[in-house]
């Protein structure tokens, strides 16, 4: 459930810093095989490679097979789907190609690593290759991975990054699949929302799962706001900074309490001893 804790209105709020890597991780990172620009760079392969098989095959398609198929069809709609396809895969092939391409000439301007609240795209790859080489401390709850201070998704196709302390807004969506009216099962995803207005899904993933992360990112982000409502969907669309600075104001709670925290345990630990009296 959301929390509705009322909070002062312009508190002191501390910038955002870029994760530091866990101290007592001995992970040798800097001879580590660099993960994020490799993995980005697979992805760029395999995408230019569906894109161009997919110039090659439609076209060679329309041309050679499309008279013959239609002769043998006789549903309209499975014919307007399938000139629909023939128009549509083409269409994303070259614009696959074309983001695809940009981003090798640049791989700093891939979209997973602009987070300019933690620093610029060449920081962001150190920061995240040091926690991806930290895997004492990962924890991966279906294509979700946590590391110290990043949640990750990746695949051969596709990344996705989003730091914690950038983290205002995560909930589990349910979409309800029906067929003729009947209920015929739900699907289950993440729905998460950055300061920067970014948005990061999870899907293909069981309740149980989401669950599981949701409990995560409460753990690793206590300040960011966990659950859905009407009321919060309104307030993200319509006043989103006033939703950031509700976040902001229980990010600076969280630190001056753990602030507050250490340096009680200090003195505590550094206390003289009270000599006893025998009376």
């Amino acid at each position: 459930m959301p929390d509705d804790t009322q909070t002062p209105p312009t508190p002191p709020v501390p910038p955002l810093a870029p994760p530091v890597a866990n101290p007592w991780s001995t992970a040798p990172v800097a001879a580590a095989k660099p993960f994020l620009l490799n993995h980005l760079s697979r992805c760029r392969r395999n995408n230019i490679t569906a894109a161009t098989i997919t110039l090659v095959v439609v076209p060679t398609i329309s041309v050679i097979g499309f008279e013959p198929f239609f002769a043998n069809v006789t549903s309209l709609r499975l014919i307007l789907i399938t000139i629909a396809a023939a128009i549509i895969a083409p269409i994303w092939a070259i614009a696959t190609l074309i983001k695809n391409l940009k981003w090798a000439s640049n791989p700093y301007s891939h979209p997973a690593l602009n987070w300019q609240e933690v620093g610029q795209p060449q920081q962001v790859v150190e920061m995240i290759d040091a926690d991806f080489y930290m895997t004492e401390y990962h924890e991966k709850i279906g294509p979700a991975l946590f590391t110290p201070s990043w949640l990750l998704k990746y695949s051969n196709w596709h990344v996705d990054a989003v730091p914690f302390v950038a983290i205002v807004w995560a909930y589990k969506h349910v979409t309800v699949n029906k067929s003729y009216g009947i209920t015929t099962g739900k699907t289950y995803s993440l729905h998460l929302y950055s300061r920067s207005g970014q948005k990061f899904e999870v899907t293909n993933v069981k309740e149980q799962q989401v669950n599981e992360i949701l409990v995560n990112i409460n753990r690793r982000a206590p300040w960011a706001i966990i659950g859905f409502s009407k009321e919060l969907e309104a307030t993200w669309n319509k006043s989103r900074a006033q939703m950031i600075q509700q976040v902001d104001a229980r990010r600076y709670q969280y630190h001056q309490k753990a602030a507050e925290a250490a340096e009680a345990a200090e003195n505590a630990a550094v206390a003289p001893p009270v000599p006893a009296y025998d009376l």
